[in-house]
Order: C-alpha cells, then structure tokens, then sequence
C-alpha cells in the first residue's frame, strides 16, 4: 500500500495525475497492490468542495496500473486554527460519499484518536454506531441555547454566556458568531489518554475589539451528527470610546525595513493609512524579512494618559508572510526604562488564508506615557509585514468645547451655579495641549470623583457635573494641566 501525502496548495488535481502516472509508470505493481492517498481533508487543504476533483483525478492515475487499487484514507478531523479538532460524522460521511465512484475501500488511520469514547466525548462513536446500523445520520437538532448574554467588561473585552443545550445524543459543541460571521468553536476537546478535560464549554470572551463600534452576538449548538440548533437572539454590545493619540507620532525600529517594502520618512506606521487588501504588494504594509525581535517605539511627544494599544500584521502563507508568534507592549516616560504590560490578543487567528490581523492589548484603567513600544516576534526565517500601530486614549465625556479660539493662558472659573443641585457647569482653559486632571474633593481632603484624566488639544471647555450621588456639603474642585494648579470651592446644597 503506498499512501501518498496529499497537499492542495502544491499543485492542482491534474498536475497530480500527471505525477502520479509518471511515477506508476516506472513501477512494477501486482494485483492487489493500493494506492491510498493520506490527509485530503485533514491535513492536505482540501475542502469537501474540491474533493471529488481530487478523487476523479487520482482515480485516472490508478486506472492506468492494471490490478492497482485506490483506497481512502479517511480523515475525521479537520483543522482549526494551529490545531487540528474531530469532525462531525456529518463531515465524514459527506466525505465518504464525495469519494465513493473513486475508490475501491476505506479505511481510517485516526478513529481510535479523533472518534473513540476513549479519548473523547462517546458522542462521536454513538452517532456513527447509529449511522452503520441504519445507514443514515440522525437528524434531531440540538435545543436553542438559552438566556444568552453579551457584556462589555472593564478592559473593554464582551464576555458571553449561555445555557447548555440538550440532545438525544449529546451536543457537540458551540458556534460563536460575531456580526454573522463565525469567530470561534466551543466544541468537546480530545483528552489525550485521559490526561485532559474534554468539558464543553458555555461562555467565551471577545477580545481585540475597535473601539466605539457596536458588535451583534448570536450562538448555536450543534451534535454529533452536524445537525445545528436554532441561533440563540441577537445581543449587541457597543464598546468604550477611544481617541487614537498616536497618528504622525514620530517612531524608531529595531530593525530596517526590507528596500522593496520601505518605510519613506519613517511615518507609514503611524499616518492612520490602512491596507486596502490582505497582499504583500499593497503600500501600506512595512515589509522586515526574519527580524527575531522587532521593536517599534513611539513617541507621543509628551506624557499622557493611554489606555489601547493596536498593532496590524499580515499573513499571506503563498510568499512565506506569516503573523509573529507574539506581540508584546511597554509603556516608558524616559524612553530608558520600559514596563511591560501583557501580550497583544489576535482576533481571527484560527483562519489560515491570506488576511490581515489585528493585535490587542486594552488596560482596565487609563496608564501614563510618553514612548510606547510594540515588540514583535517574528518565525524563524519568515517576513513579518506590519500596516499602523495605534495608541488610544479615552474619550472625556460630559465636556462640551465653548469656542474654537485658542486661549491666551491656563485657567479655572467658578463654577456655575454656585449653590448647586444636583449639577454644575465647570469651565476651564487649556493654553496648549496638555495632560489635564480634573477631580472633585471632599472638605477633608479626600478624593470623591475624577472627571477628566486625558491629553486634551488647547481650547476652552465645560464639563457638566452631575453630584446626585453625594451628599450637601462644600466641595474642592481642582485642575491640573502640565505646570498649571488651581482649585476652587463649590456647594452642594439639597
């Protein structure tokens, strides 16, 4: 038995028949002899669409071998991600029939691995025990999954929640969809000889979100057989809402970009200008060939609060483009002395065709900094191409922008009016952009609110005040901006 590996993106169906009759024309082969490709579908790239093109192919290759006979190597996995997970029977019996007119028997290498009770949910081995008795797949869905939930959490990322579905013989996992498209799979993981945990699980966390953008969740379940429920209702979350402090930031990298994907002037990953296409050629992307650590820091020109952190990369396996293996930010006010944060999350990065990615990191609260550095690790030998990295500071809400004229000085008015309740009017003066804090403090010092703490462009400005939540009393409000102190009282009078 000769069993080939068989890879879709090395060739086309007829350039594999034209091999393969080459080669079994220089062998000698007996009756009874087989030729059974392996890893179609598993592993070689191919798709239940392509299949029969495949098979057909092959077949003429065997038919020119008198007494050879073709087999299938059936798969029953399928990739997912860097990894590989149990197919449906569903999948796998539409594999077997795509394959039927073309081979003579079948035979399956990793049944015990993918399919057996032994090492997984005993779903798989019941739905295909039934499938061989009755010669049909059973066709009762899963239930809806029920009071399903999408919440924005602290650091921006949505955390969802669901009931558990029921089926007559178990349910096999969960579909995720994040504006009607899949975003990920819950489904009942291999256990490896016993030593893992094949719990199916009823929650998952988006992370790497835009901000200010409204996303609309929905789940189904699905069994053993590939039959998929009812999708739960839509829920839409909408994120928190950030201003980008980064664009035309002036940046130095560790490493020089290749000549034929240059960076002019140093400002291509920083100028807010995205790649249209998910292609090498495409201007915007910054080429770096095998860099082991890229590092790009940017300076945002003075100290300022930030809070997101985004960084896009392309893969495009066909010219060896790959994403880097990890992505990690620092935050420094010196440029000297760097605090790391937390590895940059992917969104998306179980797909494997050619497609940009994102790269996010969100801090629950606001930091200080001046440089931001973005280190990338790259594999071995691969291009790492990079489009823009942004640093996002929050949106100050409750301020209201009096006039476009710039003032002349720094200043705080009184605030208007004065008794008050429950709101005031809070004027200030911003001379140059600068980091401003505005906070409110009780009669003995302690603080009670914080109303701005963000990097804000030269102006005047208001903020509404709303005190509903605490008690009549003096209160001490006082601002902050670059070497500019001032404070003043105001009552709350209920």
């Amino acid at each position: 038995m000769w069993c080939p590996f068989m890879n879709s993106s090395l060739g086309t169906p007829q350039s594999y028949q034209t091999m393969w009759e080459n080669v079994l024309s220089g062998l000698h082969t007996a009756t009874g002899d087989i030729f059974c490709p392996q890893d179609c579908i598993g592993a070689g790239g191919l798709t239940l669409s392509n299949l029969e093109s495949w098979f057909s192919a092959l077949r003429q290759a065997v038919n020119t071998k008198q007494g050879l006979s073709m087999w299938s190597d059936v798969e029953t996995f399928e990739p997912y991600g860097s990894a590989y997970i149990s197919a449906t029977i569903g999948r796998v019996v539409s594999q077997l029939k795509i394959e039927q007119p073309y081979v003579d028997n079948y035979v399956s290498w990793e049944y015990c691995y993918y399919d057996s009770p032994y090492n997984t949910d005993p779903g798989y081995q019941a739905t295909y025990i039934n499938y061989f008795n009755t010669g049909s797949l059973e066709t009762m869905p899963p239930t809806t999954p029920q009071n399903f939930t999408a919440v924005l959490q602290t650091d921006g990322d949505i955390a969802l929640n669901w009931n558990a579905s029921t089926d007559s013989i178990g349910v096999c996992g969960y579909y995720v969809y994040r504006n009607g498209k899949l975003i990920t799979i819950n489904q009942v993981a291999i256990t490896n000889g016993g030593t893992g945990n094949n719990a199916l699980l009823t929650y998952y966390t988006d992370e790497g979100l835009s901000s200010n953008t409204s996303y609309i969740y929905q789940v189904t379940a699905y069994d053993f057989a590939g039959n998929i429920s009812s999708s739960t209702h839509l829920d839409t979350v909408k994120t928190n809402n950030f201003n980008v402090v980064s664009y035309n930031c002036k940046y130095t990298v560790s490493a020089k970009p290749s000549s034929n994907y240059p960076d002019q002037n140093g400002k291509k990953l920083t100028d807010g200008i995205f790649a249209s296409t998910a292609y090498y050629a495409d201007p915007a992307w910054v080429g770096f060939i095998s860099p082991d650590t890229l590092n790009v820091v940017i300076d945002l020109g003075q100290v300022m609060p930030v809070q997101q952190f985004l960084g896009e990369y392309l893969l495009d396996p066909q010219p060896a483009v790959f994403l880097p293996t990890q992505v990690n930010v620092s935050l420094s006010s010196d440029n000297v002395t760097f605090t790391n944060l937390e590895k940059l999350v992917v969104n998306g990065a179980n797909d494997t065709s050619a497609n940009t990615f994102k790269y996010y990191y969100t801090l629950s609260n606001t930091v200080n900094a001046r440089f931001v550095k973005f280190s990338t690790l790259a594999q071995s030998g691969a291009w790492v191409f990079v489009d823009e990295y942004e640093v996002l500071a929050p949106v100050v809400t409750g301020i209201k922008t009096q006039t476009s004229t710039v003032p002349k000085t720094f200043a705080l008015s009184q605030n208007y009016p004065n008794p008050f309740n429950p709101s005031t009017n809070i004027n200030f003066s911003l001379e140059k952009p600068s980091n401003v804090t505005l906070a409110v403090y009780n009669i003995l010092g302690q603080k009670v609110a914080t109303l701005v703490n963000s990097y804000m462009q030269a102006g005047s400005y208001t903020y509404q005040f709303n005190a509903s939540k605490l008690a009549s009393g003096i209160y001490i409000y006082r601002i902050e901006a670059g070497n500019f102190v001032s404070a003043k009282k105001m009552i709350l009078m209920k």
